[in-house]
Parts: structure tokens; C-alpha cells; sequence
């Protein structure tokens, strides 16, 4: 009789497998794979585990055939519920590890004045020249920030030290005089580095806030002059991956991959010190990470660094910007302003021909994409590429991210296409960071962005990601909340975004667990807890199909296991 390792026990452990069935039946008695929840059948109330995988399902706790005896057992409390691993189709890992470890914390919601209390603190306790970096600063205080007056404020808070600060898009820094120097920008007139520079519109002077080209020369600066911390690479995505599993995500996809990433992840898949499955995405034009190499290069070192856990299959195309900085591709015009006038739509990072070469070199070395899509006319181009590379016989797996404003036009061509919609909470619900991303659009594309019930319908594929560090909180329940709920779930700000796009809790859950695995590429190894999949699990203090929707941001992950082996514990 073949032993089992580990027991799971519960009032309800949701599969999350489909509704047609999953990996086969249970061994030895169980019950097999199969929907449950609300309205998509009944949850099992034990699981088996041996060799890292789940061996049996049973509704009745009997594992006929397989030993129990000496096996660990894990049972959830009353009232609480089991479910996979949850998945992140969308997270920068090395940023948010780094950040958490070595940089200077900012809240996005903090105030001008707040933001020079905590650099002049900073200040106060580095070493003579090190440098300030950190972030993230709310994108909604960009004018605000962007004032040579600003600028002198926090060049004297930092008292001499060189100043980094990110923005929550990720697309923006705000830095001092020691900074601009070092970067060998132009003090008096900055000019003709506009609009990457922001500068002063009488005078041509810095303000203090670069975007986009000049963000990844501020980002290659502070990496060439700043003093590394040893090892800092594999602790900051390990820390990383601690963090995503405190919140109970056992699979994430990296969104834009350097080879210092690779190679960190590799060391520690390699000491067993990789707690999550991580799929990466190297970078093909990075717009404003500052990794060195991107492109080529770096697609032809990718496959080297595979691992146990670790899967160098997808790579990142930026095609546009943000809508803040009016670098997102749109369909529709800008609202006029100084810096473009009328009739200005963003502007795309590659040709249609570029774009589409891009694909045939990703799949020629096994590789899907995932391209950056924020403006309706990035999403149209990169269809529009995805059909053309077809049409040459070339066939990938790709993500369109982002995307919060996609044509209706273009749903039959996404569906059509198999591509994956990688949407991040921080758009879906009310909230500071979507007024300030999206205060640059017109009124009309404001009301329709993020209109995942209609894209389900017409048979698009989602998949739920956070793109943390951006995003605060990685916290998948957060986002789940915003899909069922349309809600902000801290509640810090009231009303509800579109309503009837909502979706049901299987739909939400589905996003984070199934679709994850599905677009990453590791459908068969993980996301449902299904027999001959990975046992990975989280054990969560409510049961997610029984309680108020209004609940769902407040649920609380307690144990989190990846291939039978504990990684979290509340």
C-alpha cells in the first residue's frame, strides 16, 4: 500500500477544476477533479499528498488504497476553506524585494510635505554619498512635483545626496540636482531632452520629474554609481517570493526580466530556496528598468537559466507608455494640452513590421510575449502584429498587459487569437491611482475601461496579476474583491466602478488560480488542485463562496504550502 505524506482537512477544499472534470479520478476511492463552489458543484472535504503531489480527493476523508498512517495533517478551522495556490500573471519581483529590503518606503497617498519629511530622515541616517532611492510616490502628485521650486526643496532635504524616487506607475522619477548632474542634464535648460525631462515652461530648467527614456537613464545611473549590497539580487526576489506567499500566491509571473533576475532565481531554485513557481519575461526594449542586456542578447541567454521551478519562456515588449505622461497609443485624442496640442494620440515604441519580426524571433526560441498595452491603439497594433506574424506561419502565446481600454471592435480578433488579457486591480475599483492615471483621458474612455464581464462573454481569457510593486499591495484578495464587488476593498474610497462588470466569485477566483497557470504556460503542473498536480494549497480563515462579497479584501491567508511543504504560516 503506497503511503501518503501529507493530509488536508476541511468543511469545503475548492478544486478550482473545471466543470468538465480535471486530471482523472482520485486514486484509491476519492473523489476526482470537477467544479466546485457556488453554482459549479461541491468542494471535497480531504486531500492526500505524497511526492509533492496530489494523490487523492475524497469527500468523505477515506483514501482507499493509500496508507494514512504517520501522514501530517492540515486542517483548516471552522469556518475556513482550502483552495490552490493563487497565481500573479503579472509582478516585478526584483523591484519589490529590493524596495522592501534596501529603499526608502513612500506611500503613494503621502503628501509633498510627507515626502520631504521621510527624505530628510533618510538623509540624516546615509553614509556620506549614498544615495536615496525609493518610492512610490502617487502619480495623481505629478504636477504638483513637477516644479523647479519642488525640485530645490528636495535637493535640500537630501543634503547632498543623489535622489531616486519612483512613481506608482512605475514610468516616472523624481530626482535632485546631485541626480541631474551625475546624469550630465543641463541644470540651466533641459530642453531639448523634453518631453523624457519635464522642464519649466519659461524657463527650460528641470523640474525635477523624468519620464519614459530619460526614467532608464536615471535607473542606469543610480545602478552604475551606487554601492551594491552582496548578494542583494537573490535576497531582494527572495523576499520577494516570501511576501506573494504570506498573501497566499504560489505562482508568479516576473514582467520584465533582467539576467541578474535569471540568474538570482536560478541560484535559488538551485538551493532549494524558491518557494513559488516563477515563469520570467525578459526584457526586449526596457523603457525604464535600466537592465543591461535587453534584446537579443538577453532572448539567446534565457533558456539557460531554466530550473525546477523556474520557466525563462516569455519575454517583454513595451509598445507604449501611460496615459499620464500622454505616451499611451490611443485610438481617440488627448484632451489639448501644451505639450502636444490637438488631435494628439501617443505614440507606439515599434512598427507594425517591428513588432511582428519581435514575435517570429520570440517563437523561433520557444518563447511567448507579453506586451505593454495601456492605450486602446497599443492593444489594436499589437492584434494587429499577432495577426500579421500569423499569417507567416508563426504561433506564440501572448499576453496583451495591461489593457484597460480595449475597442470593442477588437474583442472577436482577441478571442479569435487566444491571446490573454493580464489585468492588474489597481484600475477596476475606485481608487487615488486610478483618478490620477487616468485624469489625462477624455471623460468617455474614462467610463469604459476594464470591462471584464463583457470581455468573459465574448470568450476573452483573463488572467488576474497585481504588477506590485506598482500596485502597493499584491494581496490577490484585493483584486478578487474588485472583480466581485467593484469596490475599493479598503474602502478608503466610496462608490463602486461599473457595476454590471462584475463578476461571480468562481469567475474572480479563476482569474487568480486556473488562468494564471493556464497562461503561464504551466496549466498541467499547477492552479487547481486536481490529482497529479503540484499540492500546492493555501488554507484561508472564511470560506470565499459563503460570505458578503463586501468581505472578500479582509480574507486572511494563514497557511501557505507549495508541493506539500509548508512555506507560510500566519
Amino acid at each position: 500500500m503506497k503511503k501518503v505524506e501529507l493530509v488536508v482537512r476541511a468543511e469545503a477544499i475548492h478544486t478550482m477544476a473545471p466543470v468538465s472534470g480535471g486530471a482523472g479520478g482520485s486514486v484509491g476511492g476519492g473523489v476526482g477533479g470537477g467544479a466546485d463552489g457556488a453554482g459549479g458543484g461541491t468542494p471535497v472535504r480531504a486531500l492526500a499528498a505524497a511526492g509533492g503531489k496530489v494523490v487523492a480527493l475524497s469527500q468523505d476523508g477515506d483514501f482507499a488504497g493509500w496508507d494514512t498512517s504517520g501522514a501530517k495533517v492540515v486542517t483548516a478551522p471552522p469556518g475556513g476553506a482550502v483552495l490552490p495556490g493563487l497565481g500573479d500573471v503579472h509582478a516585478h519581483l526584483h523591484m519589490a524585494g529590493h524596495s522592501d529590503l534596501y529603499e526608502l518606503f513612500l506611500d503613494p497617498d503621502w503628501s509633498v510635505e510627507q515626502l520631504l519629511e521621510a527624505v530628510a530622515g533618510a538623509a540624516a541616517a546615509a553614509p556620506p554619498g549614498a544615495w536615496i532611492a525609493g518610492g512610490m510616490w502617487g502619480i495623481s502628485r505629478f504636477r504638483e512635483l513637477a516644479s523647479v521650486c519642488v525640485r530645490r526643496r528636495f535637493d535640500a532635504a537630501a543634503g547632498g545626496h543623489p535622489l531616486l524616487l519612483r512613481d506608482d506607475t512605475a514610468h516616472h522619477r523624481l530626482v535632485n540636482d546631485a541626480t541631474l548632474r551625475i546624469m550630465g542634464i543641463d541644470l540651466a535648460d533641459a530642453r531639448s531632452l523634453a518631453p523624457d525631462v519635464d522642464t519649466d515652461p519659461a524657463t527650460g530648467e528641470p523640474t525635477g520629474v523624468v519620464g519614459e527614456a530619460a526614467s532608464r537613464r536615471a535607473e542606469e545611473t543610480w545602478e552604475a554609481s551606487r554601492a551594491a549590497v552582496p548578494g542583494e539580487d537573490e535576497a531582494s526576489m527572495a523576499r520577494a517570493v516570501e511576501l506573494l506567499n504570506q498573501t497566499g500566491v504560489t505562482l508568479v509571473q516576473e514582467a520584465a526580466t533582467g539576467a541578474q533576475m535569471l540568474r538570482a532565481l536560478r541560484c535559488l531554485d538551485d538551493a532549494g530556496r524558491l518557494n513559488a513557481w516563477v515563469v520570467t519575461s525578459v526584457s526586449i526594449n526596457d523603457k525604464v528598468f535600466g537592465f543591461v542586456p535587453i534584446g537579443q542578447p538577453l532572448v539567446e541567454q534565457a533558456a539557460g537559466f531554466a530550473g525546477g521551478r523556474v520557466f525563462p519562456t516569455f519575454a517583454k515588449i513595451f509598445l507604449d507608455g501611460t496615459p499620464p505622461t500622454f505616451t499611451a497609443l490611443m485610438h481617440d485624442p488627448y484632451p489639448p494640452h501644451p505639450g502636444h496640442g490637438a488631435g494628439y494620440r501617443g505614440e507606439a515604441t515599434m512598427s507594425l513590421e517591428q513588432l511582428a519580426g519581435w514575435m517570429a524571433v520570440l517563437a523561433e526560441h520557444g518563447l511567448g510575449v507579453k506586451v505593454h498595452c495601456t492605450g486602446d491603439g497599443a492593444v489594436s497594433l499589437a492584434l494587429d502584429a499577432l495577426e500579421l506574424a500569423r499569417s507567416r506561419g508563426v504561433a506564440l502565446p501572448a499576453h496583451i498587459a495591461h489593457a484597460q481600454m480595449i475597442q470593442r471592435a477588437d474583442y472577436p480578433r482577441i478571442a479569435g487569437l487566444g491571446a490573454v488579457i493580464d489585468i492588474c486591480p489597481l484600475f477596476w475599483f475606485p481608487s487615488a491611482f486610478q483618478s490620477g492615471a487616468l485624469a489625462t483621458l477624455p471623460d468617455a474612455t474614462r467610463e469604459g475601461i476594464c470591462m471584464f464581464r463583457d470581455q468573459l462573454d465574448a470568450g476573452i481569457k483573463l488572467a488576474g496579476g497585481s504588477d506590485w510593486p506598482v500596485s502597493p499591495n499584491p494581496n490577490p484578495w484585493w483584486g478578487i474583491h474588485g472583480l466581485v464587488t467593484r469596490t475599493n476593498p479598503t474602502g478608503e474610497v466610496p462608490g463602486a466602478y461599473r457595476p454590471d462588470q462584475a463578476l461571480t466569485v468562481r469567475e474572480a477566483l479563476s482569474l487568480y488560480t486556473t488562468n494564471v497557470a493556464d497562461a503561464a504556460g504551466l496549466g498541467s503542473r499547477a492552479g487547481s488542485l486536481e490529482v497529479g498536480k503540484a499540492a500546492d494549497f493555501i488554507v484561508v480563515d472564511r470560506d470565499p463562496f459563503k460570505i458578503d462579497p463586501l468581505l472578500l479584501g479582509a480574507t486572511r491567508t494563514l497557511e501557505t504550502w507549495v508541493g506539500a511543504r509548508q512555506v507560510f504560516a500566519a
